[in-house]
């Protein structure tokens, strides 16, 4: 396996140089092509690293918008802190924040917050806590409603050390620092230069958005390289999903892509296609496209037979992994109406990377012909199929869910 993986990345090459590349990988996977334009555009325009949001449109369209700044879909804890003209929007300028994962409970809790920011001169505070129970926010309700000062709480994002990250993460790119309950740091004892300051903080009932942190560029670089490092070593795709989020995040920048449709199922099913195309495209950004149709797999094949060892055995092995790596290719060709073996036999007398054009019948260059997989699923998928055929030796036993095989929320690449 460690040979097959090796040879599939003898196969890659960068795509995040070419947006023709990557906007036709995500047509491919959608099957749209306005879907495909668009999260193409809004990488180019915020960055490889930047956070593309898949969500429902109100109208039939496929739209997309842009956000500066950090969004965590966590809105304020009372409608009180509204401060807009349709009491929908609370906007805090110049604010200062404080970060807690601690559970706030009483009015003593925040006291010495207050009085330290308005001993400073400042008039707009925000506060990102674990919980803020009625009595201390009933404080701020009525300091806001009093014009001494102009406040919104809203819950801390994540849960458990996921939501300390996210915590640091937001600090650090204000210049604050986060409030650790277990260290028993509490937000009384807060001074002025412990607590985040940005151009604009901004609430509503679902969402909250740092926009201007002033925190130090250096230091949010470092965190940056900091939380990237750490994306590669995760196996979670959750979690591997959610670091992304946050190094998106951190970078500054927010895509929207709304999905519509004239009816919900369509709608859903384009939602599920897209989030899908979003990370297909960032899985080649990140670790670069291999030629598709199968003509990679069917190249590891090839270097697997290589090396069929004489013990009977262990050649059995070899022979095995050989034959299902020509099953893509095999699979491919039979949709298509083409004979698979001979479809096999065919591409192997040409050069590595060379597959069969279905929509032609012409065997070509994969890659010439913008047939393309991102490197990375392909070798998810080689390395996780193993995984599973040992999984399946060791137990004797499979469990096929029938259900979920038309589930558009499982399609891969193949």
């Amino acid at each position: 396996v460690t040979h097959v993986l090796e040879e599939v990345e003898s196969l890659s090459q960068p795509a995040d140089d070419d947006p023709d590349v990557l906007g036709h990988l995500a047509e491919m996977v959608t099957g749209d092509k306005k879907i495909g334009n668009y999260v193409t555009e809004i990488y180019e325009v915020i960055g490889p690293e930047g956070s593309i949001v898949v969500q429902k449109s109100h109208s039939v369209k496929v739209e997309r918008e842009y956000m500066e700044g950090m969004q965590w879909d966590s809105g304020w804890l009372s409608p009180k802190f509204a401060n807009d003209d349709d009491d929908t929007e609370c906007v805090l300028e110049n604010a200062r924040i404080v970060f807690t994962d601690a559970h706030i409970k009483d009015a003593e809790d925040i006291i010495p917050l207050m009085n330290t920011v308005l001993s400073a001169g400042e008039k707009n505070l925000a506060i990102i806590a674990g919980s803020i129970q009625e009595e201390a926010l009933g404080l701020l309700v009525i300091n806001k409603e009093q014009g001494k000062l102009n406040s919104v709480a809203m819950k801390a994002p994540g849960v458990g050390e996921r939501r300390i990250g996210i915590l640091e993460d937001m600090a650090i790119v204000t210049g604050g620092r986060v409030f650790n309950d277990d260290a028993g740091e509490m937000v009384a004892e807060a001074k002025i230069h412990d607590l985040g300051k940005a151009r604009r903080v901004w609430a509503n009932q679902y969402f909250h958005t740092i926009v201007g942190g002033l925190g130090d560029p250096v230091a949010i670089r470092e965190r940056i390289n900091q939380v990237k490092s750490e994306i590669p070593e995760m196996t979670d795709e959750y979690e591997q999903g959610k670091w992304i989020e946050r190094l998106g995040k951190l970078a500054g920048g927010v895509g929207i892509l709304k999905i519509g449709d004239p009816t919900e199922p369509g709608q859903e099913i384009k939602q599920k296609l897209a989030e899908f195309a979003v990370k297909t495209v960032r899985a080649a950004i990140e670790t670069g496209t291999v030629p598709g149709g199968g003509a990679t797999y069917l190249a590891a094949a090839k270097a697997v037979g290589e090396l069929v060892p004489e013990n009977e055995e262990e050649a059995a092995a070899f022979r095995i992994l050989a034959r299902a790596l020509e099953e893509p290719m095999r699979a491919i060709a039979e949709n298509a109406g083409y004979e698979a073996s001979a479809t096999v036999r065919r591409v192997e007398e040409r050069p590595l990377g060379w597959g069969l054009n279905v929509l032609t019948g012409e065997f070509e260059d994969m890659r010439d012909s913008g047939v393309i997989d991102p490197t990375r699923i392909v070798l998810k998928a080689i390395s996780y199929s193993v995984s599973n055929a040992i999984m399946a030796l060791s137990t004797e036993a499979l469990v096929f869910d029938k259900e979920n095989w038309l589930d558009p929320s499982a399609l891969t690449l193949g």
